[in-house]
């Protein structure tokens, strides 16, 4: 996995996020967490994310699927 973090924008408070990830084919899936050390209280950290995309090699589009509040299916296939 690789991530690059960005704030093109400081003023928007946004980060932008990006993550390459190399899979021998299939779906990934995507977790975000729900807890923060230290605490008992469950978290929706996944609420704060906007605009998530997913793209092949190519730059083609992935489907995505929202399978709860926490986690995302990719529709990898084989790509």
């Amino acid at each position: 996995m690789r991530y690059r973090l960005s704030m093109p924008a400081p003023h928007s408070h946004l980060f932008h996020v990006e993550v390459g990830v190399e899979t021998p084919g299939g779906d990934l899936e995507l977790v975000f967490p729900v807890w923060t050390p230290g605490s008992y209280l469950v978290r929706e950290y996944a609420r704060h994310v906007e605009g998530l995309v997913a793209e092949d090699g190519a730059g083609a589009p992935l489907p995505l699927e929202r399978l709860d509040k926490h986690r995302v299916r990719v529709r990898a296939g084989g790509a």
